[in-house]
């Protein structure tokens, strides 16, 4: 039988076997993370690296303290941990994103 398979950019990819069917509904999900890391003062933090809890995935933030983490399907937390700066959990909220 044939499957039929679907990508998208910030999105997974879905495989779906078609067999008889003429309809088939897919239900992408995002897979990247985006956020800024600030510091107490809501100062931007650059290269603060922000990592998956099982330390899969990792994204460095840039001079505005933004970062973009890519393949993360069922992330709820990221860490974020920068020089000079305690570290922290940080939830991911349904959006797919931290601040």
């Amino acid at each position: 039988g044939a499957d039929m398979r679907v990508e998208a950019a910030d999105f997974g990819a879905v495989a779906e076997p078609l067999g008889d069917r003429t309809r088939v509904d897919v239900a992408l999900r995002n897979v990247v993370i985006t956020g800024m890391v600030r510091n107490d003062r809501g100062e931007p933090v650059a290269d603060a690296r922000v990592t998956t809890p099982d330390g899969a995935l990792a994204a460095t933030t840039g001079a505005d303290g933004a970062f973009r983490l890519t393949g993360a399907a069922d992330v709820a937390e990221v860490l974020v941990a920068g020089s000079g700066y305690a570290g922290a959990s940080v939830p991911v909220s349904a959006a797919r994103q931290v601040d």
